[in-house]
């Protein structure tokens, strides 16, 4: 941010300097507007000031671009995290409803003997073997 206001400084003096150095009078002509007698260093302040009012115009576009897709944004994660919010109450509510059926389950088991107690896990896949020998056939030979 400092090399921006040095450069806006640096600029700024090289305009000043060059208006000092060019104060003739000319007649200036745009369209249907003309006016006589006005120094070039005025000239030169007006389209630096010009210049300087059309880069504020744009970095005011961008900032406003920019504030909309913050808010899109904030408004994004808020609905996200209300989801998430919903997800970790859902799970909650499922351990809670997994803990009372085990224990209806244990109950049940206790009364009609001892069963086996069953659970959840999740299952490895089957070891996939060469492409040439059928899963069924590994490790054995053929019969024939």
């Amino acid at each position: 941010m400092q090399i921006y206001w040095f450069g806006a400084l640096l600029f700024g003096i090289i305009i000043a300097l060059f208006a000092v150095q060019n104060s003739l009078p000319i007649t200036i002509r745009f369209l249907w507007f003309s006016a006589e007698g006005v120094a070039v260093s005025v000239l030169v302040m007006i389209c630096a000031a010009l210049g300087a009012m059309v880069t504020l115009m744009f970095g005011l576009g961008r900032e406003v671009r920019l504030q909309w897709s913050r808010r899109s944004v904030r408004r994004t994660a808020n609905a996200l995290e209300k989801r998430v919010a919903e997800l970790e109450k859902t799970i909650e509510q499922l351990t809670i409803e997994k803990a009372v059926l085990q224990t209806q389950v244990d109950s049940h088991n206790a009364s009609a003997g001892d069963l086996p107690r069953y659970e959840a896990v999740p299952v490895s896949p089957p070891p996939v073997g060469p492409a040439d020998e059928p899963p069924a056939l590994q490790g054995r030979t053929p019969p024939f």
